[in-house]
């Protein structure tokens, strides 16, 4: 989740939440289904996006997530092209 730029610290209370079932001896399908549980009650629910109706359409992601990748990417591509 921190190499996808989840925030630390959702990261930190998803673990340990895993780490109680993990520690009571649950086998791997319902530590999942726990893990699956507490993101969706951190994160909230999925949803799709609905493109329908009227356009243009414009759409903003906002959370905890994506700001350093930019920056990471930036890094990279400088270094491949010779940069500092």
């Amino acid at each position: 989740m921190l190499n996808n730029d989840v925030n630390e610290k959702y990261v930190n209370q998803i673990l340990d939440e895993a780490e109680k079932v993990t520690n009571s001896g649950s086998n791997v399908d319902i530590i999942l289904s726990n893990v699956y549980q507490k993101m969706i009650l951190k994160l909230g629910e999925p949803n799709c996006i609905d493109l329908s109706g009227k356009k243009p359409h414009v759409i903003f992601f906002v959370g905890p997530t994506g700001s350093r990748q930019n920056n990471h990417d930036r890094q990279d591509r400088s270094k491949v092209q010779g940069g500092a």
